[in-house]
Parts: structure tokens; sequence; C-alpha cells
């Protein structure tokens, strides 16, 4: 448990039902916050479920795990715990030959209201890992610090791992390959418009609401005098 983020911990028997199984957490017996579902397969053995949330510091928390299926729906005990106070800290992280920009310094300094999203800021922090079995590697080391980690996901250009860091930023672990001459000349990348197969169906949507380009080697089209 750190100033803004816990992990919560509990262990659930399916009882041979497909069961669904969430935390529920608040400062206050109404709790006021959820985490996503985790789906468990049938079975009859206990299993070890947890969430790394985001909370505030210095605050004290209560909790329960909730597990459902198509018998009914069951409340775990109510537990609690207090949050320590927030210190400010310097982290300096070198990466690869410590050469430009390759120097991260994060200093954390707490006392702050959480971020939100919105317009004018960062959605996500990207690091890139040189492959698959790179990333693969990451992603156990994330899983392991109990940050719930998502699948690896297929972007086409390349391969995505997400998850929270403990001060509540989203990172996203990326690929270099496979690149984006998957499936365009090198030679010629974007000289026509690519899209993802499932927004091929709105091409022509998509291409009306673009803005008219020309490329160095081409003359731009003019428009049509007025009469």
């Amino acid at each position: 448990m750190r100033a803004t983020r816990a992990i919560l911990n509990a262990t659930v028997i399916p009882n041979g039902f497909d069961t669904a199984v969430y935390f529920q957490y608040g400062p206050t017996l109404s709790y006021g916050s959820a985490t996503l579902l985790t789906n468990l397969t049938a079975g009859t053995n206990p299993v070890a479920v947890s969430f790394s949330v985001g909370l505030a510091p210095a605050s004290t928390y209560y909790y329960r795990v909730v597990g459902s299926n198509s018998v009914g729906s069951v409340n775990g005990l109510v537990l609690s715990f207090a949050t320590p106070a927030y210190s400010a800290t310097n982290v300096v992280t070198t990466l690869n030959d410590g050469g430009p920009g390759s120097l991260v310094d994060v200093r954390t300094t707490g006392g702050f209201v959480r971020g939100v999203g919105g317009a004018g800021t960062v959605h996500h922090v990207a690091w890139s890992v040189a492959d698959d079995a790179a990333q693969l590697v990451v992603r156990e080391r994330v899983h392991t610090a109990g940050l719930n980690p998502t699948p690896v996901i297929d972007r086409n250009y390349f391969h995505s791992v997400y998850f929270h860091e403990p001060g509540g930023v989203l990172f996203e672990l990326a690929t270099d390959g496979p690149g984006f001459a998957v499936d365009e000349d090198a030679a010629h990348l974007g000289e026509t418009l690519v899209l993802p197969p499932w927004l091929e169906p709105r091409r022509k949507e998509i291409e009306a609401s673009l803005p008219r380009i020309a490329l160095p080697h081409q003359t731009p089209t003019a428009a049509a005098p007025a009469p």
C-alpha cells in the first residue's frame, strides 16, 4: 500500500458456477467506487483475486468483495485500512546509455487533488520495448507488482500492454514492430489514408471530414471559384 494506491485482495470460491467478482470501496460504508469485473470460470477451489485502486493519502477506506453468478450475489466481509500520508520524494531513472532523452526525473510532492482526464491533459505515457518477448517479460513484472496489466493488444503496427502505475498514470508498453510497412510500401508511407479494419466501413465519412492536403511533389487542388 502507498499513499495514493492500494491492492485489494480476496479469495472467492465459485462453487461450480461461472462467477463475476468485483470490489466495492470508498471512504464510508456507502463505498461509492467499484473495480472492474473479474470473471472466474466454474470451479470448486478457492481463487485469489486482487485489484489495484487509486486512493487519497492519509485517509481511511472501507472495502468488500462481491461475487455474483446465476444463483445470486454474495457480499464479503467489510474490511478497512488507512493510507499513509504523502512524503516528497525524487526518483531518477536512466535508460539505455544515459544519452539525450534517456533520463526520467519524477518528483512526488503530494497534497494535490487527483488529476482527471480532459482537453489539454496527457492521456498516457508510452514506453518502448524491443519486441514481443521483452514485452512479456515486463508485463510479468507489472503483474507480479499487482498493477493489473491488460492482455497484449494487437494495434496492427505494434503490440500494446496498458496498466496504471501506483500514482494512477496510465502507462503503455509498446513494441517497435511490426511497423508501419505491414500494409503499405515503405517508400510510399503516408500517401494514402490507411484505416484499421474496424473503421473501414466509415471510410467515406472519415475522408469527408479531413482537410485536403498535398504532398511536396503534388499541387494542391484549388477550390472552384465562386460564380
